[in-house]
């Protein structure tokens, strides 16, 4: 979504729509036909409205909220406009002042712990190492020397400096960065566009139809006018693709996550675990068992507070559901990431989902998926877990294959020669060796099995055949046992 966008042009893009427009037709004609009680249909339209507003401007609230510098003040040290109070002030003074009052040109100060809060160009260095993981997600010290430009939004880990101003406001790195992250739009699958193909064609057909159904019902079918409009509304009102994109909005995804050479694992971002899912709520079954072969699991909790959640409630509540579907899989080794740091005013849920994680033996990471703060100390910390666990034993169902059916109903001939071997023949016999692998132990078995149940054995007993004489089925002999 774009940010920019203002509540109202929200409001408008889920309220005006085409289909909107043909819902409130339909409703007019239900009026006309005076068959007010079928329209039950306006109340599906207006909460499918009301659902995509208030999803949007929740997104728009939390990204709104987005912010990469969270500086408020910075040391000035020269302006040079205040070189005339020089004398006033004593000798090495160094001011502190907002932010927004900096100037280009301004020097300011920089020492470790300090966030730079605007760009600069480096003036002096004494050692200066800034971490520029919330700029370019490399969470790597950066040594920086006189002539570097340093960027808002990166911290300071080593070292001091002094730096000139190059950009104040708008014009900052860190806020130009937040502002592409507000209005860059997401990418359009190939699914979602042939969705939208569809529902394009269908709209250009429901006119039409409508009238040809009309027509059928008025003149072919001979119902009343009003009765004709209601059932031309019910036949149009199926088109509608009302909730059609709910059908392709859940799913899970994997990935690979590269942490460095020769060190790799398979991620699996696994949505739609609510309280019930053990029980098949939601989509509950069809992703608890996608989450029975991970060998390690990242609980990924929101600490933002914008939703007035309790972080600790939804870690167990999903907790739990684990533990309903299978005990085995909550004692499973878990990483905890409290996620959304970045616009999280109060630190007290995430202090206390911290200490509930670390309790239970469970390494805690704080986290910030838009900002990429903290993803590769997790990515990492996975890996470092992953080198020692176990792999998951997963129990595939074993393929048994079905025995072929063989026809056993005729009759086979048996002989006995001069020297006592014992000689069966017959079309019967043949089909039945033709499927029997004489070098497997099972499928030998399932022939001694026929020819017992077809009643050959009893045959040559009736015939007189003793225990150890010799029987010849074609290119098989062996000598008989009961």
């Amino acid at each position: 979504m774009d940010a920019s966008r203002s509540r109202w042009e929200i409001i408008a893009s889920h309220t005006f729509t085409y289909f909107n427009f043909l819902n409130l037709i339909l409703a007019g004609l239900v009026v006309l036909s005076g068959q007010q009680k079928n329209m039950l249909f306006i109340g599906i339209v207006v909460t499918n409205a009301l659902i995509g507003i208030i999803q949007e401007l929740k997104v728009k609230k939390l990204i709104d909220a987005l912010s990469v510098v969270t500086a408020t003040k910075a040391k000035l040290v020269y302006r040079k406009d205040l070189e005339k109070e020089k004398e006033q002030r004593p000798a090495g003074e160094i001011l502190e002042v907002p932010i927004e009052e900096l100037k280009v040109g301004d020097v300011i100060k920089i020492s470790i712990g300090d966030q730079i809060p605007v760009d600069c160009e480096t003036v002096s260095s004494q050692g200066l190492e800034v971490n520029e993981s919330l700029l370019t997600g490399e969470s790597l010290a950066v040594l920086k020397q006189a002539g570097d430009i340093l960027y808002s939004g990166s911290s300071v880990v080593a070292g001091t400096a002094t730096g000139r101003v190059v950009h104040v406001g708008e014009d900052n790195y860190a806020t130009q960065l937040v502002k592409k992250a507000k209005t860059k739009r997401r990418a359009t699958s190939e699914m979602q566009i042939a969705i939208k193909r569809i529902i394009k064609y269908v709209g250009y057909a429901i006119f039409p139809i409508g009238l040809v159904l009309f027509y059928i019902q008025r003149h072919v079918a001979g119902n009343n006018i009003s009765d004709s409009l209601v059932n031309t509304v019910a036949g149009v009102l199926g088109m509608i693709p009302e909730g059609l994109v709910l059908l392709t909005s859940i799913s899970f995804i994997l990935g690979v996550v590269y942490v460095e050479e020769g060190v790799s694992f398979v991620l699996a971002d696994i949505p739609g675990i609510i309280e019930g899912a053990a029980d098949g709520a939601g989509l509950g079954h069809d992703f608890l068992r996608h989450i029975d072969r991970c060998r390690l699991l990242i609980h990924v909790v929101d600490v933002s507070g914008s939703e007035g959640r309790d972080p600790v409630a939804d870690f167990e509540a999903i907790q739990a559901e684990l533990r309903e579907y299978s005990p085995e899989l909550a004692s499973r080794r878990m990483l905890v990431a409290g996620n959304k740091v970045d616009i999280a005013a109060d630190r007290t849920g995430l202090e206390a989902l911290r200490a509930h994680a670390e309790g239970l033996g469970m390494p805690f990471f704080e986290l910030s998926a838009v900002a990429q703060q903290g993803t590769r100390e997790l990515m990492y910390a996975a890996a470092r877990e992953l080198e020692s666990l176990p792999p998951i034993t997963v129990y595939e169902p074993t393929y048994v294959e079905r025995p072929p059916e063989v026809d056993l109903s005729e009759p086979m001939t048996i002989t006995r020669e001069d020297d006592g071997t014992w000689i069966v023949e017959g079309p019967a016999l043949q089909r039945l060796m033709a499927n029997v692998n004489f070098g497997d132990f099972e499928s030998r078995n399932w022939f001694d099995r026929m020819l017992r149940q077809c009643g050959l054995f009893d045959r040559l007993e009736e015939m007189g055949i003793q225990d150890g004489d010799p029987v010849s089925l074609y290119n098989l002999e062996f000598e008989y046992q009961r």
